[in-house]
């Protein structure tokens, strides 16, 4: 899911921006900028890395050995260590600098920022020191963009408790799972349309009544020629007999649609 792609939170590092989406040219990328603050009171040592990446069966990410033309190989960062005073930013400058013509379509890289800790002394037996390191993902196309997926199959689990979504991904570059959900018990159901009103309008969506509940669908990324069954909803949401509305998109295909969940 994308929790795995994410920059997660640490005490000690703050990291911005939480993703790069570039558009690659023959000759390389304009230069980026990656700023790492230190949000502790001792001063941060903080190193940087970059690796290739795809995501395995269950959506997680995955690290992969470099390839000579994966994009990794072809990220230069300058520096690839500092050291950050207390509570102030240092920005890291970065490009993409390809050895040969890209590929067309998407090129995935992650940099990595590790905080650079002591190794405990030895008479310190009680110690415990844990590095964060905070990912950032790459996603740098190279000519146009084509954004397909397949219209979307939505059915519920064989157990009743979640709503699955199977979509396949036939474009060349990476689609968003993102939406909203609502769930109603079957006598308090107004109607696909009513629903979807409550849905879009913020004021009705942030009111929860015993009639619904409303819920974000988490983020998930689909890469290019893909398929994959996706869970809509959290879990352990659903009872039998209530009905499910969801007003969601990955890519560029609308997920509207109205699912019972079997039971009575």
């Amino acid at each position: 899911n994308t929790a795995a792609l994410s920059t997660q939170p640490g005490a000690r590092l703050g990291i911005s921006p939480d993703r790069y989406m570039i558009d690659l040219q023959e000759g390389g990328s304009t230069p980026q900028a990656l700023m790492i603050k230190n949000l502790s009171d001792e001063p941060l040592t903080v190193k940087l890395s970059v690796s290739n990446w795809d995501l395995d069966e269950s959506n997680r990410l995955r690290i992969r050995p470099p390839q000579e033309n994966s994009l990794d190989q072809w990220i230069v960062i300058n520096p690839l260590r500092v050291v950050i005073p207390p509570g102030m930013p240092q920005t890291i400058r970065w490009a993409v600098m390809p050895r040969q013509r890209p590929a067309a379509g998407e090129h995935r890289a992650i940099i990595f920022s590790e905080e650079e800790t002591e190794p405990p002394k030895r008479s310190d037996t009680t110690s415990v020191q844990r590095a964060i390191r905070l990912g950032i993902p790459v996603y740098a196309q190279f000519g146009d963009e084509q954004e397909r997926v397949d219209d979307i199959g939505i059915s519920p689990s064989p157990d009743g408790t979640q709503i699955i979504a199977e979509a396949h991904n036939q474009g060349n570059r990476h689609v968003r799972l993102q939406g909203r959900f609502g769930v109603w018990s079957a006598d308090a159901f107004p109607g696909p349309d009513r629903a979807m009103d409550i849905l879009r309008d913020p004021a009705l969506s942030r009111k929860m009544t015993s009639d619904y509940e409303i819920g974000e669908i988490g983020e998930t990324v689909l890469l290019p020629a893909t398929r994959r069954e996706i869970k809509l909803l959290p879990d352990q949401v659903l009872t039998p007999g209530q009905i499910v509305q969801f007003d969601a998109h990955i890519g560029p295909t609308e997920i509207v649609r109205t699912v019972k969940v079997a039971g009575s």
